[in-house]
C-alpha cells in the first residue's frame, strides 16, 4: 500500500516536471463529466475506507460534457480528492 502510493507521486512529480517543461502533450477531446469523476472516486475509495469516510458523487445532468485531456483531468482530480480525504477527519 505504501509502495503504491511512493510510486503514484513519484508519477505525478515526473508528470508535473513535464508539464513545467512543455513536454507533455496533452490530447483534447469531448468526454463525459460523469464518467471523469467516477473514475477518480473509486482511486480513492480504499483510502476513504482507511480514514472511514463516506464519500458521495452527484452529477446532474449525467450527459454533460467537458472538452479536456482526459487522463490529465482524472490525476489531477483524484490528486485534488486525495489531499481533501487525507487531510480531513475521520468521521
Amino acid at each position: 500500500r505504501n509502495t503504491q502510493r511512493l510510486l503514484e507521486m513519484v508519477g505525478r512529480l515526473l508528470a508535473v516536471e513535464k508539464l513545467d517543461e512543455g513536454r507533455v502533450e496533452l490530447k483534447f477531446e469531448d468526454e463525459e463529466i460523469s464518467e471523469i469523476l467516477s473514475t477518480a472516486v473509486e482511486s480513492v475509495q480504499q483510502l476513504c475506507e482507511e480514514k472511514r469516510i463516506k464519500l458521495e458523487m452527484k452529477v446532474t445532468p449525467e450527459d454533460a460534457t467537458i472538452r479536456c485531456d482526459k487522463s490529465f483531468i482524472i490525476q489531477v482530480l483524484t490528486n485534488l480528492i486525495s489531499n481533501a480525504i487525507k487531510y480531513s477527519p475521520e468521521e
